[in-house]
């Protein structure tokens, strides 16, 4: 830990989750917030998968992450079927 508190890294590892968990409650940008909060994520897995004999929430903390990715993932889908319809085109006519 003290070559990440001298390296800095820390500082934008925290920016991250903190940009992240301002972007989530708002729908507009949920996505985006999504999206950031992935790669920390795998950071955290891997962090703790490091540490197996250590209890830790990655586990929890992933399976969060896959409902919100599930709820925000359908709202994306049903714009594009949405903006495909309007346009006229079913989703099995794209070319």
């Amino acid at each position: 830990m003290g070559a990440l508190y001298a390296s800095h890294y820390l500082w934008a590892y925290f920016a991250f989750q903190v940009i992240a968990g301002v972007l989530l409650p708002g729908q507009p940008l949920r996505t985006v917030g999504v999206a950031i909060l992935a790669p920390v994520l795998v950071n955290i897995l891997t962090f703790h998968g490091l540490r197996p004999l250590a209890a830790s929430a990655g586990p929890f903390v992933a399976l969060l992450w896959i409902v919100m990715f599930i709820e925000v993932a359908t709202g994306v889908f049903r714009v594009v079927s949405v903006a495909l319809s309007a346009a006229g085109l079913s989703p099995g006519e794209r070319s």
